[in-house]
């Protein structure tokens, strides 16, 4: 968790310094861990969820985003 957490800030900041206003991403349905961690980090999981039919087996995942 230190080293996600320290790795997130690291990505926000760049972000900010290079003048993004907002940062999103796409995480599989199936890491509910991994969606509790962003959520504290401060993103919003919109909704918005799409098949993925890229590898051997079909998955979905769901649309987050975080405003800077």
């Amino acid at each position: 968790q230190r080293w996600g957490k320290q790795l997130m800030n690291w990505a926000i900041e760049a972000a900010m310094e290079r003048g993004f206003s907002r940062v999103e991403f796409w995480s599989d349905t199936r890491f509910s861990r991994a969606h509790r961690f962003f959520e504290r980090q401060g993103f919003t999981r919109t909704g918005e969820v799409r098949d993925m039919r890229d590898g051997h087996v079909p998955y979905r995942e769901y649309f987050f985003s975080r405003e800077l």
